[in-house]
This record gives C-alpha cells, structure tokens and sequence, in this order.
C-alpha cells in the first residue's frame, strides 16, 4: 500500500526520502508516548488555569465605601475565573453555620475594622486573611499575626506634612487638637511631632482639658497657627466637632487639612484620602502575590495610595491662594466648574 505524506509516495514503515524505518513498531510507540505526554501537560495547564477560587468578602457595615471595595474586589476577582461571596459581618454573626461558611473559602478578606478583627478571631487556624479599609492595624493587632496581610487607610503623616508644604508654603505652625488622656492620643501626638518638617513648631490643644470641643477650638484659633491639621481620631472629631471646627475656621480665616476627601468637600481647604477602588486593586495585588509565593516574605502592611483634595471655594472665603502645582496634582477639587 502506498501513503501519500506532504505529496511524496512511500510504503508505511519508510521515511519521506524512502528510507525504511529500522524499527516501525518503536517509531510509533515513541510517537505515542510524546503525544500523551503533550496531552497530559496541556491537561495539566488547562486544569490549573482554570481552577477557581472561593473567596469570602465580609464588610464590617452596610455602607457605601465598603460596598465600592466589595464591587471593585469582585469585579477583578471574577476576571481571573474566581468566584465570591459577600455578606456584612451582621449577618454572618448571626448564621449558625458562620464556621461552616468561612471554612468553605480559600481565601478570607474583611472590609473594615470590625471585619478583620472577628474574621482573625473565628478563621480556621493559620489560614490567611486579607483586609483594607482598616485604621491602626497595629492597634487592633493585626500587624503582630504572621498570617495577616493588608492595607491600611493610615496615610503617613510625613507625607500629609508634603502636601501641606506643596499648597501652602508658608506654613511655619501646625494646630492640633487631640486628647491627652488616651493612648492614642499620646501616640498620635509623638508621631507628629516626629514627622514635622525641620523649621516647623506644633500647637497643640489637649480637648480632654476644656469643658467641651467648642472651648478647645476656640483656644486652638486664638493662637498663631498657619493650618490646623486634623486625624481620623472618632474620640476628637464626631460630626458636631467638624462642624463647629469648620464654622470657626472660616469665620477666623484659618485653613484646615481635611483627613479625608468629604472633610475637604465640607469645607476643609486641603486634605487627603482613599479611593474604595484603589483599596480594592491593593488588596488584589497583595491576594495574587501570596497565591503565587505564599512561602515568600512580603511586606504585610501596605501603605495606601492617597489623593489630594482641594476646595477652591473655601480658598475664596479665607483669601488663601492655593499653589498651582497643588491644584494640578488634587484627585478632587472642589469649586471648580463643573465639580
């Protein structure tokens, strides 16, 4: 019988130039054992690319932020063939088989504070768990565990100080208002005293030792301050505190830096803040580099990426005039036509 193989004629057992095969059967049994082979690794390829993972997104309350996290998180997670499930940390409280559902995930991500304290305290022991939108990991204990991995929305102060001397280089005095009766307090206190630039002094008002917030403000007005700067320190600013911080401020003509982009929104000249989806791109960039080095050391803390927000409205009403290169460079400014 004659083959036809690339328009040449051969008999079977013979190579395309009509030299006869020496050993037919052997050509033919290592023609089919590389051809399994191949099949068996492209099996093996395709099994891995494909396989899914189940990850369990808790929010620590139903509002918006984390809802962003949650949707940005699973949009990326989705993408790459995982699947997801969200539930607020009340509801998985009260389901009697919580256990059950979290044994049930690969990988654990809690969305705020109270998430990632009970996740850390109910997963299955050494299992990993990621978390953003948190404030103080350090404080809640999470930075001590090995098997925590996350991102903090604690901008360091030395670079808030960076976008002060950027928007306003005059500055030469920071207030603060904090309390001298907590920890925190003391902490936070230190810190920014550590972070000021060389040529800058600190004024700073221990509200603890007034009779309310407003007599706190008051005094911390009257002294000869360039920019009061504020944290994210719930035991000083609740709404009635902002509000009140803000009144005086534009009545007395004194800036404020904004711990965050709706304190500037509110009023606050210039501040900084995180964006929910850019948390969420960090959290995915930390889950995908523990799954493919999960025995490999890493920085367990990141760091948030931050924007600058600007209120050229506020600007107006203090007569204080914003450094160009500040407004170019804020994420958000408000007063601008058509913000």
């Amino acid at each position: 019988m004659l083959l036809s193989v690339g328009g040449t004629w051969h008999l079977p057992g013979t190579t395309t130039h009509g030299r006869r095969c020496a050993a037919p059967f052997a050509c033919r049994v290592t023609l089919w054992i590389r051809g399994a082979v191949a099949a068996a690794v492209l099996l093996l390829l395709t099994a891995t690319s494909t396989s899914a993972a189940e990850v369990l997104l808790i929010l620590s309350s139903d509002v918006g932020p984390y809802h962003e996290v949650a949707a940005e998180l699973t949009n990326r997670l989705k993408a790459r063939g995982d699947t997801c499930q969200t539930n607020v940390l009340q509801t998985v409280q009260n389901q009697g088989d919580a256990a059950k559902t979290i044994a049930a995930a690969d990988y654990l991500v809690a969305i705020g504070c109270e998430a990632a304290v009970w996740l850390r305290d109910h997963r299955p022991k050494g299992e990993a768990l990621f978390y953003c939108m948190v404030s103080d990991p350090e404080g809640l204990g999470l930075t001590s565990d090995p098997t925590c991995f996350g991102v903090t929305t604690d901008i360091p102060i030395h670079q808030q100080f960076e976008v002060i001397v950027d928007a306003l280089p005059k500055t030469r005095t920071i207030g603060l208002l904090y309390r001298s009766d907590t920890p925190k307090g003391q902490q936070l206190l230190a810190r920014v005293e550590a972070a000021l630039p060389d040529g800058w002094s600190l004024c700073s008002v221990p509200v603890d030792q007034y009779q309310g917030p407003a007599e706190a403000i008051d005094a911390l007005l009257k002294q000869d301050v360039d920019v009061i700067w504020t944290a994210p320190d719930s035991e000083v600013f609740d709404i009635a505190t902002i509000r009140s911080l803000l009144l005086q401020s534009l009545r007395r003509q004194k800036p404020v830096f904004g711990y965050s982009t709706p304190l500037v929104g509110a009023g606050a000249l210039v501040g900084v803040g995180v964006n929910p989806r850019t948390q969420a791109a960090q959290t995915d960039e930390l889950i995908q580099q523990r799954s493919a080095n999960p025995t490999d050391s890493f920085e367990k803390v990141h760091v948030p990426r931050y924007e600058i927000a600007v209120n050229l409205i506020v600007a107006d009403q203090i007569n204080v005039k914003l450094s160009t290169a500040s407004i170019d460079q804020a994420a958000h400014v408000f007063g601008r036509e058509g913000k």
